[in-house]
């Protein structure tokens, strides 16, 4: 009874960790282009080449390919 509960639980864990998974890759921006305007609400006093340099470092860090 205890691993059949176990089972539905850890079921339901694994569906909605892929279903939030899904729409995230769905819905939030996904290049420099579409991040820019929250960039820039962001950072109002940075201009766009440095938001670009931000940017890029950020997204080589988080790709693991960030030389320090």
């Amino acid at each position: 009874m205890k691993m059949k509960v176990f089972a539905v639980l850890m079921t339901a864990v694994i569906t909605i960790g892929i279903g939030t998974v899904a729409y995230a890759s769905n819905v939030l921006p996904g290049s420099f282009k579409e991040m820019l305007p929250f960039m820039k609400e962001m950072h109002p006093q940075m201009n766009d080449t440095e938001l670009e340099q931000m940017y890029n470092n950020c997204h080589s860090m988080m790709n693991g390919s960030y030389d320090a």
